[in-house]
């Protein structure tokens, strides 16, 4: 049985903010930001990948691994919706904060996982 939506999206930002805890502040301001109305799904995650944009020289190498691991493992996910706001959120919203900022976004892309490479590649294409 494939995992809802909403059970892989707490259990993903459960695994981030326990490998970076101030990326919480991030998602705090952008479901006030939606009040009263409750934040869409890719907004939350666009939120948490400026935030890792806007926190990555603080992360340690670890850190960054980890976090790279686990969008890489979002983005094999079986649920489409899941993996459609993982891409479309957060990813492109990383990379786009990234080509913003003084990080080398070559070297932020050789750090990605294989599909979400392969994403950004193709979304920085068009």
């Amino acid at each position: 049985m494939m995992e809802n939506t909403n059970e892989l999206s707490q259990r993903f930002t459960k695994a981030l903010f326990a490998e970076a805890p101030n990326l919480e502040a991030h998602l705090k301001r952008e479901r006030e930001y939606w009040l009263p109305d409750s934040t869409p799904l890719t907004m939350e995650f666009a939120a948490l990948g400026r935030g890792v944009a806007d926190e990555y020289n603080g992360f340690d190498s670890s850190q960054t691994r980890e976090i790279f691991r686990l969008v890489e493992e979002a983005v094999g996910s079986k649920n489409e919706k899941f993996v459609e706001a993982i891409l479309t959120g957060f990813l492109e919203s990383m990379m786009s904060r990234f080509e913003r900022s003084d990080v080398e976004i070559k070297f932020v892309t050789a750090q990605l996982g294989g599909k979400s490479k392969m994403h950004v590649g193709a979304w920085q294409s068009v």
